[in-house]
């Protein structure tokens, strides 16, 4: 996915160990490119429903799963 994405495996590595928690727009937008998927398909996940978002603690996951 890294190579699709046009990333460094390092990235990805950090981003899926959650090292990397806060992502930027562009490295989503490349990760979106390396799935094959528009944005607005991202964003659309329940991951970003109100409901399963908890602001209480932004220091730590901020979704519910």
């Amino acid at each position: 996915m890294a190579n699709k994405a046009g990333m460094p495996p390092s990235t990805v590595a950090s981003l899926l160990s959650e090292k990397s928690r806060n992502p930027t727009e562009d490295t989503i937008f490349k990760i979106c490119i390396g799935f094959g998927m528009r944005m607005d398909k991202f964003y659309a996940s329940n991951l970003f429903d109100l409901k399963n978002i908890s602001l209480e603690n932004t220091s730590q996951k901020i979704y519910k799963v």
